[in-house]
């Protein structure tokens, strides 16, 4: 079962609001941690799981070095909505931008 308070437990709600059975998960970016963990606790409900655009939280030290490499020189300095909001969003949603940088400055991302 998901844990308590996490993103996991809340997909769990929605699909079972929804009504879903066994589903087929997408998860993308900081999604892709919340459907890993979801198909961990509850597997019995996933079909299928695609990943993309994500590091599922992995922590070991050869994988993040690797990952590192794929990183420009700089890349860790740059703003964090310049790496994680695509330049369109950026440009014509600039209130979802601001809120987005409250959201990552409160969170300490």
């Amino acid at each position: 079962m998901a844990k308590p308070g996490t993103g996991s437990q809340d997909l769990l709600k929605l699909v079972d609001h929804l009504g879903l059975g066994k589903f087929h998960l997408v998860g993308t970016a900081a999604g892709g941690m919340i459907a890993t963990d979801f198909t961990v606790s509850d597997e019995d409900r996933v079909r299928s799981l695609v990943l993309a655009n994500t590091i599922v939280g992995i922590t070991n030290d050869d994988y993040r070095a690797i990952y590192k490499l794929l990183w420009p020189e700089g890349f860790d300095a740059m703003p964090g909505d310049f790496k994680e909001l695509g330049p369109s969003y950026r440009h014509i949603d600039t209130a979802g931008r601001a809120l987005w940088n409250e959201l990552e400055q409160s969170q300490g991302w």
